[in-house]
């Protein structure tokens, strides 16, 4: 709800549609990955959608998904240098689970 809530006061605030997507996501709903995407577009030079979306796909059960995971964890935290949208260590840790699962 407060993402919805954000959106409607700011519908380009690129941070309230990632995490309304990560939201959706994690309740079942699959276009919630539509909504990190969406946020991606409004502002390209946001890393947080490439956590989500990271997020998203390291969740899931197929060895494919876990590439694009490591891939979009190493993109955010990249694009996330100064620490300014989320801890990279945090980001770091999840990459690290990541890539052992794929070995």
């Amino acid at each position: 709800d407060a993402y919805q809530k954000a959106i409607a006061i700011e519908p380009a605030n690129s941070g309230a549609v990632a995490g309304l997507g990560l939201a959706r996501v994690m309740k079942g709903e699959k276009d919630g990955v539509k909504d990190i995407e969406r946020a991606m577009k409004l502002d390209p030079n946001s890393a947080l959608p490439h956590l989500n979306l990271a997020i998203v796909y390291s969740q899931s059960k197929n060895k494919k998904d876990w590439s694009k995971a490591e891939d979009e964890f190493k993109k955010a935290i990249q694009m996330n240098a100064q620490n300014l949208e989320f801890q990279n260590n945090s980001a770091e840790k999840l990459l690290t689970e990541v890539q052992k699962r794929k070995k």
